[in-house]
């Protein structure tokens, strides 16, 4: 089942919120288990992070030096043109952290991000000539990319699972 954002009705046949839950009419096509229920509001935009260094350092738990390694391997980096971190810098510090506890360090990290780097240029090699044409979807590009994030973790899952 695809997951569409919408809240699932409870138990007692109102949607998260206190909502009702809309009854379909009897035979109404709408009420075969493919139809979706109406869409709500959209959910709420993330908001950017900004971090200092020493708030990446907190946040994450990295040290000092380990945090210099990671730029080093340019795995973690400010934003461009900034002396600030984003939200990504966080995910990937506070991963490092939390994959050095299985011995995993700077050097192991670099192989991830070699490979994250080819898997890159595929796909804006497979993507340019659709963003190329006038009506081009930059929808696009988040599609893809998820459908690569999806394909290289059902890879790694199914790689450990031999």
């Amino acid at each position: 089942m695809i997951d569409r954002g919408d809240l699932p009705p409870t138990s007692n046949g109102l949607i998260a919120g206190g909502q009702a839950a809309a009854e379909p009419a009897p035979g109404d096509p709408s009420s075969t288990p493919a139809a979706s229920p109406p869409a709500g509001p959209p959910p709420p935009a993330r908001q950017p992070l900004r971090l200092s260094r020493k708030d990446l350092l907190e946040a994450s738990g990295l040290t000092e030096s380990a945090l210099m390694e990671l730029e080093r391997n340019h795995i973690v980096a400010p934003r461009r043109g900034t002396a600030y971190y984003g939200r990504d810098a966080l995910t990937l510090a506070a991963a490092a952290k939390r994959l050095s506890d299985f011995g995993m360090d700077g050097r192991h990290l670099r192989a991830f991000k070699m490979a994250a780097d080819r898997e890159i240029g595929m796909v804006e090699q497979a993507i340019a000539p659709y963003l190329r044409r006038a009506d081009g979807n930059r929808d696009l590009v988040a599609e893809v990319l998820a459908l690569v994030i999806n394909f290289h973790a059902a890879l790694v899952r199914s790689g450990l699972e031999k």
